[in-house]
């Protein structure tokens, strides 16, 4: 995705002045110079004339609301291989490297043909089933 010319004029527009600009107009625009690689690279002060709710900290950030919001955790714990080979878990977990490697092989299992020791393509058979055929 690019920016149009018309597009970069008015984001940097705005964040060159952001006085009395929208808090839509403020979102684009940085939007935009997100998609773009043309945001500051520092930390942006909120003009004036923006009325938000709440405290602003460096542990908050300005909502799309007008609120001043706690961002939510976004620490996540290991997925146990238990709670992987569970269809229902809905928890949000970090996926390792070797957790990975057992959902893929497990996955691959599955499949009729499957070896771990030769090296195989996955195709469809004639009757479009997955199978492993081994290619030289």
């Amino acid at each position: 995705m690019s920016v149009t010319d018309a597009e970069r004029a008015f984001y940097e527009s705005v964040i060159d002045d952001p006085t009395g600009k929208s808090i839509q107009d403020l979102r684009y625009a940085y939007f935009l110079a997100a998609v773009d690689g043309g945001l500051p690279s520092g930390p942006v002060a909120v003009p004036d004339g923006i009325e938000a709710t709440g405290t602003p900290s460096a542990s908050t950030y300005l909502r799309g609301d007008g609120s001043w919001s706690t961002p939510p955790d976004t620490t996540y714990s290991s997925m146990p291989q238990a709670e992987a080979q569970n269809p229902n878990a809905t928890g949000m977990r970090v996926i390792s490297g070797q957790r990975l490697h057992q959902g893929v092989a497990a996955f691959f299992r599955a499949i009729p043909g499957y070896s771990e020791s030769t090296a195989q393509v996955l195709e469809h058979d004639d009757t479009g089933s997955l199978v492993w055929t081994t290619k030289v």
